[in-house]
């Protein structure tokens, strides 16, 4: 069970990020594409993906079936942890890097004598 509560973690945060990701990027489109509706069938996905990942491994292991099968089943859980990290790191590197060229478009604004705010909608966004 506690196999399956970590990997529901790491799913979270897999939606976290993107959920980042489209709040800096797609900001003028977040209220359409974030809805409660459809994060709340995210959270129930990850669960469900979680427990999908997580059960048929441990009940293969406690009927004690030949090793190549669980290693082939060990080895797809690897590689969805990868691409994990691979989705979290693409969206905050992406995110920062929006955010960093908003940040200075408003610097130079304020050099060229504009007053200078966290009027835009990427820096609101990246604050809460």
């Amino acid at each position: 069970m506690l196999y399956a509560a970590v990997s529901s973690s790491f799913y979270h945060l897999t939606v976290i990020a993107w959920e980042r990701y489209v709040a800096i990027k797609k900001w003028n489109r977040y209220k359409v594409i974030v809805t409660r509706a459809r994060v709340k069938i995210a959270a129930g996905m990850t669960w469900l993906l979680a427990v999908i990942m997580t059960v048929p491994v441990r009940i293969m292991a406690a009927a004690e079936v030949d090793d190549k099968y669980l290693n082939v089943l060990n080895i797809i859980s690897a590689a969805k942890t990868i691409v994990c990290v691979a989705l979290i790191g693409y969206f905050y590197i992406v995110a920062y890097l929006g955010v960093r060229s908003q940040k200075h478009k408003e610097s130079g604004k304020s050099m060229l004598g504009v007053k200078s705010s966290l009027r835009t909608p990427s820096l609101k966004r990246l604050a809460y």
